[in-house]
Formats: structure tokens, C-alpha cells, sequence
């Protein structure tokens, strides 16, 4: 009996020791967990490995070139029209180089410059000491779209030798929407508008030119400005660009001989604008003197007026005075006729004092 009272006691206990070893097993599996799972320090270790695989692949993306004296021989153009980085230009010396078209220049010497502004890469360029090691970053995407703009490019200049200069227009402006930073082909798009006669649209091109040239040391562009400017009648600012090549390049001799054309030109308009002004400045001499004259004359005719006003009124008063003397006469022979032709009698004198 007594042990059946006691049975539901014994059934609570064993659920409890179930529950209790139950707790224990679990937390023998988390300690096990903890001690044997990986660390962080591991983790990072693996990053690091993959991230060495990666840089091991992208080294087959980097192209070092070294040059042993000035001038380095290389075309390099902005990334796009914002200003930053320095790309290996679709342009065939770049490619005697054998520097891949598209790749970004990331490194001079031991001086990284990815990311600066082309102006400052250009500038530390200059003050490189040689021998001068350049490396270079490729872009895939870039040199796809750059290498079909320089293919475009030659096909646009074999079309403008052969005379189709509309079609050579379409296909370098194709070859400026795929590589919109390329100066050359900018310059080719001006002479080929100067044969249409389009000098505005060439003046256009001349802008973006000067853009894509902070240093201003594209000798090309402001002789193609110069020449834009001189078909427009512009001539103080062509001289003004060729004055800039010569200072480029003094043994540019055509920009010497265009200078002086534009010198000459501005010379003849000086002497043309004194001319007009002489001529004007005798108009206005002429004009000025004419109404002085009329000034004159006028006031001769009134001097002359007034000098002519007495002598009317003298006369006007002669003729009165005349008239006057003739009424008097007349009125001195009416007197004399009524008085009797009789001496007057002492009595007419006393009858005329009564």
C-alpha cells in the first residue's frame, strides 16, 4: 500500500533527472561547440588568403613601364570630362609603347596617384627624376570603347581623304561619344569642319579642346583656335592663340606667318577706324559749321531788320508831318477866304469892346 502512495512521488523524480541530464548533455554540446569552433583570428586569415588570391589575379592587370630620359613619348587623357585620373589614350603611339588602351596610370615612381586630378598627375610627371617607372591599372571596359573609337577614327580620316567629309564627320563624332576625352580626335573634327565651312560648330570643338588641356601645352588645339578664329574675322584673339604656339614652339613657322597676318589685319583696321573717325570728326566740323553759318546769316537779317525798322518810321513820320503841313495850308486858305477884304472903322473897334 505503501508503495503504491509513494509512485507519483517516484514518476516526478524521474522526469526531473530526465530533465536535468537532458541540460547536462546540452551543455557538454555548446562547451564542445565553443572549444572547437573556428576563431575570428582564423576567419581573417582566410579573407586575407582570398583577398591574396585576388591581388595575385589583378597583378596580371598591371603593366609596369620604365623611361629612361625625357621625353616620355605617351599619350594620356582625363578618364572623362569630371577631370580625375590620367588613361592611356586610344592613340598609336601609345600602342608602340605597347601600353594597353583604357589602363589607368595608379602609380609614378613610388607615388601612387590614382583618383587626383589629371592636373596634379600631369604636374608630378614633370618633376619625376629618371629613370621614371610608370605603372598602370587596366580597365577592360574602357579599352573596348577606346580601342573601337581608334578604329573609328582611322576610318573617319580614310573617308575625309577620299572626300566623303559628311561620313567622316558621323564616324570620328561616333568614335568622341565612346572616348569623349581624346584631344585628336576633336582636332580632326575641326579640320574636317573647316571644309564645310562650319567654323562656329570648329569653335565649339576648339572650347572642349581647351577643357580637356589645363596645362595648355597642346600646341595643336590653339593652332586649330587661331585658324577658327581668323576664318570668323576674330583676329585680335587668333593672334592671341598664335602667339600662344609660338611661345610653345618658337620653330612653328606657319603659326609665325598666321600671326602676322592677323598682326597686319589689325594694323588695317586701326587705320580704317582713324579714317572713320577723321571722316566723321570732318562731318561733324562741316555740320557744326553750317549752323553757325545759318546763325549768321540770321543774325545779319535781323541786324539788318532793325536797322531797316527807323528808317520806315522816319519816313512814316515825314509823311506825317507832310500830311500835317498840307492840312495846315489847306486850313490857312479856308481862314483867308471868310475874313471880308474891308479895314476895319473905328466904330466896328468900339462896337467889338462893347
Amino acid at each position: 500500500a505503501l508503495s503504491f502512495s509513494q509512485s507519483p512521488m517516484l514518476s516526478q523524480n524521474k522526469t526531473v533527472n530526465y530533465v536535468v541530464g537532458g541540460l547536462a548533455i546540452a551543455s557538454l554540446a555548446l562547451l564542445a561547440y565553443t572549444v572547437t569552433r573556428p576563431t575570428r583570428e582564423t576567419k581573417t586569415g582566410k579573407k586575407l588568403k582570398k583577398k591574396k588570391g585576388k591581388n595575385k589575379s589583378s597583378k596580371k592587370d598591371v603593366t609596369t613601364r620604365t623611361f629612361s630620359k625625357k621625353p616620355i613619348d605617351i599619350h594620356l587623357v582625363m578618364e572623362n570630362l569630371d577631370g580625375f585620373n590620367a588613361h592611356v589614350a586610344g592613340d598609336k603611339k601609345n600602342a608602340k609603347q605597347q601600353l594597353i588602351y583604357g589602363s589607368r596610370l595608379i602609380k609614378i615612381n613610388d607615388k601612387r596617384v590614382d583618383n587626383l586630378a589629371y592636373e596634379e598627375i600631369y604636374e608630378l610627371m614633370q618633376k619625376a627624376k629618371f629613370p621614371m617607372s610608370l605603372q598602370f591599372k587596366q580597365f577592360k571596359q574602357l579599352n573596348q570603347e577606346w580601342t573601337k573609337a581608334e578604329k573609328l577614327k582611322e576610318e573617319a580620316n580614310n573617308d575625309f581623304k577620299s572626300g566623303n567629309v559628311k561620313l567622316a564627320i558621323e564616324k570620328v563624332s561616333e568614335a568622341i561619344e565612346l572616348h569623349p576625352t581624346n584631344k585628336i580626335y576633336y582636332s580632326n573634327r575641326i579640320l574636317m569642319y573647316f571644309k564645310l565651312n562650319q567654323d562656329d560648330l570648329a569653335l565649339k570643338d576648339c572650347q572642349i579642346i581647351r577643357e580637356l588641356d589645363p596645362k595648355s601645352v597642346y600646341i595643336k588645339g590653339h593652332y586649330l583656335r587661331g585658324l577658327t578664329l581668323m576664318h570668323l574675322k576674330k583676329y585680335k584673339n587668333a593672334a592671341s592663340a598664335f602667339q600662344t604656339v609660338v611661345k610653345l614652339n618658337p620653330q612653328f613657322k606657319k603659326a609665325t606667318d598666321r600671326l602676322n597676318e592677323c598682326l597686319k589685319e589689325l594694323n588695317d583696321e586701326i587705320k580704317q577706324n582713324q579714317k572713320r573717325k577723321s571722316s566723321k570728326q570732318e562731318q561733324l566740323k562741316e555740320t557744326f559749321s553750317a549752323l553757325n553759318q545759318d546763325k549768321d546769316d540770321n543774325n545779319d537779317k535781323s541786324h539788318d531788320e532793325a536797322k531797316e525798322l527807323p528808317k520806315e518810321e522816319e519816313e512814316q513820320q515825314q509823311q506825317q508831318e507832310q500830311q500835317q503841313n498840307e492840312n495846315d495850308n489847306e486850313n490857312e486858305q479856308t481862314d483867308s477866304q471868310s475874313v471880308p477884304d474891308v479895314a476895319p472903322t473905328s466904330d466896328n473897334v468900339d462896337a467889338s469892346t462893347n
